[in-house]
This record gives structure tokens, C-alpha cells and sequence, in this order.
């Protein structure tokens, strides 16, 4: 399988003591690649861009 790279892009914002937003960006430039292989036929192909949004509270 020929190599590939891939750019992951992230942000946090801290409210206050308890209360962080982030907010994430993988595989930013939609990269296409397989990230594995079964034997010579068949591969997987890993997701596309994607975008994920995390609220974390501490107690």
C-alpha cells in the first residue's frame, strides 16, 4: 500500500473551570487512501473529512 498524509486541525476554548468546548477537523484536506488491506484485492478506505464538536464539564 503506498503511504499517505493526512491533516487533523483542533481548537479548545476553556468557559471557566469546568466548562471546555472543542472542536476538531480530521483528514482536513479530504484526503482519499485506503487504511488497510486484505490480501491483494480488497482494501479499506478510510473516512473522508469529518468533523467532530466535544463539550466537556468537569464536576
Amino acid at each position: 500500500m503506498p503511504s499517505y498524509t493526512t491533516l487533523d486541525l483542533s481548537a479548545d476554548y476553556t468557559f471557566s473551570k469546568t466548562t471546555q468546548v472543542g472542536f476538531r477537523i480530521r483528514n482536513a484536506t479530504d484526503e482519499l487512501y485506503a487504511e488497510s488491506a486484505y490480501g491483494n484485492t480488497q482494501v479499506l478506505i478510510a473516512n473522508p473529512r469529518t468533523y467532530e464538536l466535544s463539550l466537556r464539564m468537569r464536576f
